[in-house]
């Protein structure tokens, strides 16, 4: 066996190096020849941990906001002439069990008043609400609903009607105080 021979390859150094070449090709840039190599400090990870902790919050607090706008059984919905809402004109069907479908005429609905209770929810993303109107009348024309039906509306619809009258709920109370000036000698308006 010759110096710089084993098992019939060259071990020499100029041929470990040549070799060790090929290999280091093959496997690519150690990290310590990458840019921007060296540990990570714990800012960076602090802050990657704080951004990702506050995106996850926003996304459940989003959720459980979409959650509470939709529309759940007991729900009630006023129509009265002096509650604040959207004056445009809305106008929607509505289906009835057996019998043809009718019109929700908001405008006609606050002028007479009358309230929409939801008394039962369908399953989807965009369900199927069973609710009650109760009223004088849902329009004022041939395809009223009369003044108490039961009535089927999707959750977009009833979205609809609850922003159209100022939402969900009875309207706040608008008490009038009491002055001084206002009472009879025993004190009493």
């Amino acid at each position: 066996m010759q110096d710089g021979e084993r098992d019939g390859k060259q071990t020499g150094w100029p041929f470990r190096k040549a070799r060790n070449a090929r290999r280091d090709a093959r496997r690519g840039p150690l990290p310590s020849d990458a840019p921007f190599a060296g540990p990570v400090s714990w800012s960076v990870i602090v802050l990657a941990l704080g951004v990702a902790l506050v995106c996850a919050v926003g996304l459940i607090e989003l959720a459980a906001r979409n959650a509470m706008l939709a529309p759940r059984v007991g729900d009630m919905i006023v129509f009265t002439p002096d509650r604040s809402g959207l004056r445009e004109a809305v106008q929607l069907a509505a289906g009835r069990a057996g019998q043809a479908a009718c019109t929700l005429d908001v405008a006609a609905m606050r002028e007479s008043g009358g309230s929409l209770i939801v008394e039962q929810r369908g399953g989807g993303k965009n369900p199927l609400f069973r609710v009650h109107w109760s009223g004088l009348r849902t329009a004022a024309d041939s395809r009223n609903c009369g003044a108490s039906a039961d009535l089927l509306l999707r959750g977009n619809d009833l979205q609809i009607l609850a922003t159209a009258v100022g939402g969900f709920g009875l309207p706040p109370l608008r008490a009038k105080p009491l002055l001084a000036a206002n009472m009879n000698a025993a004190g009493l308006p």
